[in-house]
């Protein structure tokens, strides 16, 4: 789902938003989602955004889907 800024407002009220990633950096995100340029840089920006934004109250997580092909990378974001 992308964040926009209406969508955000919408979320900003929740009690709890958990966003996951698959993707460890720029190549990893183009190669799996057949994209070229800014993608996984707009991904963390509008997280960014999205924590300034949100209420206090709002708890936002984040965590990694794993699977054999990207464990091993990762393993060293942690």
């Amino acid at each position: 789902m992308k964040i926009n800024n209406e969508r955000a407002e919408e979320l900003s009220d929740f009690d709890w938003v958990r966003i996951s990633f698959e993707y460890w950096d720029h190549d990893s995100f183009e190669k799996a989602r057949g994209v070229n340029g800014r993608g996984f840089d707009i991904v963390l920006n509008n997280l960014r955004k999205f924590a300034k934004q949100k209420s206090e109250k709002c708890v936002l997580g984040a965590g990694y889907i794993v699977s054999k092909l990207n464990y091993k990378k990762i393993i060293n974001k942690i």
